[in-house]
């Protein structure tokens, strides 16, 4: 017992402090300090620093009481869950408004663009036929639009009657 206590000792002491040693602080004539572990250079104020480092034993694993974690099943949880996803929705909700607003924008401006196009045509029939390719062009840019529109009213419809549920 007496030859392994000498051993005990020496491997609690390692355990303990994993690490030791100095370090140099050198400061300059302008007051700038530089940590080194090598000596200062002439001419600069010198202070060394000696430091351990102690090894800590490992916080012990949380337990189910002091869990700070909420369950999926938890009211607070879900209260907090349905209000991000509301925040969520009604972001989205603005972003899809302003989005087919936009299209409405996009959509006006390209029909006026080809209605002033329509008004510089020749009373001839090259005119009539230009006419013409600009009234399809103007039913296809139309469609065009209002087929985005109306998915983009879907996805609006679908999140405001997800948010009409969460608000229930």
């Amino acid at each position: 017992m007496l030859k392994t206590l000498p051993l005990l000792l020496a491997l609690a002491s390692f355990h303990a402090v994993a690490g030791s040693g100095s370090y140099h602080v050198c400061t300059d004539a302008k007051g700038q300090k530089l940590f080194t572990q090598d000596p200062c250079p002439n001419g600069q104020a010198a202070e060394v620093k000696h430091y351990s480092v102690t090894n800590t034993a490992p916080a012990p694993a949380p337990d189910a009481a002091s869990d700070n974690r909420l369950s999926t099943d938890n009211p607070a949880y879900i209260k907090m869950r349905d209000s991000n996803r509301r925040a969520e929705l009604e972001r989205a909700i603005k972003k899809s408004e302003k989005e087919i607003s936009k299209l409405q924008q996009q959509l006006d401006t390209e029909l006026a663009g080809l209605k002033v196009k329509q008004g510089q045509a020749n009373n001839n029939l090259a005119g009539a036929t230009y006419q013409q390719s600009l009234a399809t062009e103007m039913q296809a840019v139309t469609d065009r639009y209002k087929l985005q529109m109306q998915n983009k009213q879907s996805e609006l419809d679908r999140q405001r009657e997800e948010l009409a549920g969460l608000q229930n």
